[in-house]
């Protein structure tokens, strides 16, 4: 009876710090240094993960994600290992420098401290135009001025890739296309990346997608239109934008056309 109620407090005592270092994790990922510091005292452990969302993200990937330095220096003072690495390969200053940068003050504390990101695979260059040039006969119109823009009608969402999600990292693709009369997305271009595969992902998914096709005097025309493809982990899936917008304005250039032409 005694060793079942040994066993027994040993098994909440491990609840307990398990609990504290999911609670660390969660300090760390909102910025709250006060509640990181508390439950360091309390005893809860810096290595621990927690793995609701990625298996093996600790409390300095979250202080990383949150560009947090001040966090990351309490953490690493605690003996925080700093090349520990999540499901995806990733450490610390993987996700460090992916969303802030290596010059950043989190990156460059979590350096001093020994830690080194994982070597990149190798990889061509990557492709960030389709079709380029290409727009067929006729003129590729603006939207405005009597042409309507084009409006998705069948929309997939794109991929994370492997290494973005390794990082955590979040953010926004931009990209123009010419949307043809057919209602196909042509001359895919990146004109603000995000890196680490999702603009190659941005562009799978929008050379899938399907238009009504804009119109000009009531007849489908070529269109240039820009789109958001927003990445978001966790809870959120990345999610395109729901219409076409038309492109910042720019200098005449020999592939696209003023309504008038």
């Amino acid at each position: 009876m005694k060793s079942l109620t040994v066993l027994i407090l040993c098994l909440l005592w491990s609840r307990q710090m398990l609990g504290q270092s999911v609670a660390l994790v969660r300090a760390a990922a909102d910025g709250d240094i006060a509640a990181a510091r508390s439950l360091l005292a309390n005893g809860a452990n810096p290595d621990e993960a927690d793995n609701s969302s990625v298996k093996g993200w600790t409390a300095l990937m979250a202080a990383a994600k949150a560009g947090s330095a001040d966090i990351a220096q309490v953490l690493l003072d605690a003996s925080a290992n700093v090349n520990a690495t999540n499901e995806y390969g990733a450490t610390a200053p993987d996700v460090a420098v992916a969303n802030h940068g290596k010059s950043s003050p989190v990156a460059t504390v979590i350096e001093k401290a020994g830690g080194k990101g994982r070597k990149p695979d190798p990889k061509p260059a990557p492709v960030l135009s389709t079709d380029k040039g290409y727009h067929g006969p006729g003129s590729v119109y603006r939207i405005g001025g009597g042409v309507s823009q084009p409006v998705p009608i069948y929309r997939p969402d794109p991929d994370y890739s492997v290494e973005a999600r390794a990082a955590h990292l979040e953010g926004t693709v931009v990209l123009t296309i010419v949307v043809d009369e057919k209602g196909n997305a042509r001359d895919v271009r990146v004109v603000k990346p995000l890196g680490m595969g999702l603009d190659e992902k941005a562009i799978e998914a929008v050379q899938k997608w399907r238009f009504h096709p804009g119109m000009k005097d009531g007849h489908p025309v070529k269109v240039m239109a820009q789109i958001e493809i927003r990445f978001r982990l966790l809870d959120d899936p990345p999610k395109p934008d729901s219409t076409a917008t038309p492109p910042p304005p720019e200098s005449n250039t020999s592939d696209s056309a003023s309504p008038g032409r």
